[in-house]
């Protein structure tokens, strides 16, 4: 049976170096001593903020690439060997529309979610003889804690929505269900691609 591992926490340490904060583990052991082998990874570390690129600091730049992307890169890495030995695995990573078309006052995320599916088609290529998928999910405003904590206004959504052809905002299940697919043995034939779940606010 795969062996599925989500990495989605990131702190900062002193001097505001991000680090990954792996999964806790008993008895010191290592990740692979406390999990065993790994072969589905959902990349889908997530912060956001607006900010208007001329005020935005330095480390509101550092923390969104770093939490986004290098949290990507790191988990990514430290698991490829269990996929490799498998000949098998299966790596998501979570985008974003505006990783596709951009947003204002989002200039950072959209760059690290573009980054995002950069790192998915880059690697794609790389491991797909190896027998691992990776491919990426880019939603559209899915009704999360984290749009709520991110200062989006409501009536931005509200707008959002009333364009949209499908009439709502999205839900956390309506990606579950993308990853889902993504992982499943019904998506072998598949990598190197970007599902946009976004009620067609983007197409």
């Amino acid at each position: 049976m795969a062996r599925t591992w989500r990495c989605s926490t990131w702190t900062t340490g002193a001097g505001g170096r991000w680090r990954t904060r792996w999964p806790r583990s008993t008895g010191g052991q290592s990740l692979h001593a406390a999990l065993g082998p790994v072969h589905i990874l959902v990349n889908d570390a997530g912060i956001a903020g607006l900010a208007p690129l001329r005020e935005m600091t330095e480390d509101q730049w550092d923390r969104m690439i770093a939490v986004h992307l290098k949290g990507a890169f790191n988990c990514t890495r430290a698991l490829l060997g269990d996929m490799e030995g498998a000949g098998w695995g299966r790596i998501v990573n979570v985008s974003s529309v505006a990783g596709l078309r951009g947003a204002p006052q989002l200039v950072h995320y959209s760059a690290a979610k573009a980054g995002l599916i950069g790192f998915t088609k880059a690697l794609a290529a790389e491991v797909g003889p190896l027998g691992i998928t990776v491919n990426a999910i880019a939603p559209g405003l899915i009704d999360t804690p984290l749009l709520k904590r991110s200062g989006w206004p409501d009536s931005l959504t509200q707008v959002i929505v009333a364009q949209n052809p499908i009439k709502r905002i999205g839900t956390p299940e309506d990606i579950a269900a993308a990853c889902a697919y993504l992982v499943s043995e019904e998506a072998s034939f598949t990598t190197g691609q970007v599902l946009s779940p976004n009620g067609g606010g983007y197409l």
